[in-house]
């Protein structure tokens, strides 16, 4: 009979402690898709803002374009290269 108390007592004891090791995994799991999401709106974020600077380019592209043909110094394109033109010119 003291076995089948021992057995009872440590059987309550198991699951005590199993049902505190479902509460902590279940908070580690709540955690865990918690921070996803944090990690998800972040990396939307990021792609919201490069696609704002893609799409600044793709407007400046042009201008910078002429600007390396024509040698007029406009926008970012005076400080990257020389204009083609006085590349092609024979010196005198």
């Amino acid at each position: 009979m003291d076995e089948t108390a021992n057995a009872t007592a440590q059987s309550a004891a198991d699951d005590k402690v199993y049902a505190r090791l479902e509460k902590d995994l279940t908070a580690v799991k709540n955690d865990v898709a918690h921070l996803s999401q944090q990690i998800s709106e972040a990396v939307n974020a990021h792609g919201a803002v490069a696609q704002r600077q893609a799409q600044r380019g793709l407007r400046k592209a042009p201008a910078d374009v002429v600007s390396l043909i024509t040698g007029d110094p406009i926008g970012p394109a005076r400080w990257r290269t020389p204009p083609i033109t006085s590349v092609t010119r024979p010196q005198a």
